[in-house]
Parts: structure tokens; sequence; C-alpha cells
């Protein structure tokens, strides 16, 4: 299945919206999960609005240092996939 544009955008911003949630419900600023994780706050603010691809290295590194599962990043159930 080839994603059009659109849902590739909805994907990132739905990925990036749960990497605000669980950033938010820890506590923590974007630029203490640049210190947890090593990834500039500038980039972390991009994922978190949707605006830049993703690389799975940098989420692997999000998610271990929000003590959560990739599975908590991924939008599995929407609708327009």
């Amino acid at each position: 299945m080839k994603f059009t544009e659109e849902q590739k955008a909805l994907v990132l911003l739905a990925v990036g919206q749960k990497i605000k949630f669980y950033r938010e419900a820890r506590g923590w600023t974007q630029v203490d999960l640049e210190i947890a994780t090593g990834i500039p706050s500038t980039t972390i603010s991009s994922y978190e609005n949707g605006l830049v691809d993703f690389q799975i290295s940098n989420l692997i590194l999000i998610a271990t240092a929000l003590n959560i599962t990739l599975a908590h990043l991924y939008p599995w159930t929407v609708s327009y996939m």
C-alpha cells in the first residue's frame, strides 16, 4: 500500500502528538527530552508538530527515554490507513 502525501502528513502529526503527550505526561520539556536522548530539541519540536519525517532510530531513543514502547507512538487504528 502506498501512502498519499496527505496520509503521510497525518501519520507524522499523529506520532508527533503522541511524543508530546508522553513527554508532557512525564513532566518533561523538549530540552529534558533532548538531554535524555541526545536529539536536538529543535528536532523534537519538528517531530511533535509533524513537520519532518522521523528516523526510526530516533523514535527508539524517544520511546526508551519516555519508558514506553514504539507501539505507544504509532497510530495503528487510525481510519485513513
